[in-house]
């Protein structure tokens, strides 16, 4: 998911495939439903299932210095309502069931 910033305000972009096809992975894996573009004081959040906010990113978008401080931006405005965020690197919807297995001790301790 990308934001565009205009007047000091954000507003969410079309989800990218791999993103939906990751968080719906989620869905089937575990038996939860993960809402989908959570808003927390006007940043939005790709996936959210309790206090865990799900963030999807890609490496190209995400590793550009820009796009750090606003992500590190986000993660604080997430902490300071309670929320932890669990940033999840994927490239492609190819490698989403790779990231799945790279990731699955950390989510089975999230959705048990």
């Amino acid at each position: 998911m990308y934001f565009r910033r205009r007047k000091k305000k954000y507003y969410r972009i079309k989800s990218s495939d791999s993103e939906k096809l990751f968080l719906s992975l989620l869905e089937q894996k575990f038996n939860v439903i993960i809402n989908k573009q959570f808003k927390i004081w006007g940043r939005f959040y790709d996936g959210q299932y309790k206090n865990i906010l799900f963030e999807i990113d890609g490496t190209y978008w995400h590793s550009k210095l820009r796009q750090r401080k606003i992500d590190f931006k986000k993660d604080l405005n997430a902490l300071k309502n309670g929320y932890q965020v669990i940033r999840i690197k994927l490239d492609s919807k190819e490698d989403v069931q790779k990231v799945f297995e790279e990731n699955k001790l950390l989510l089975e301790q999230i959705f048990k």
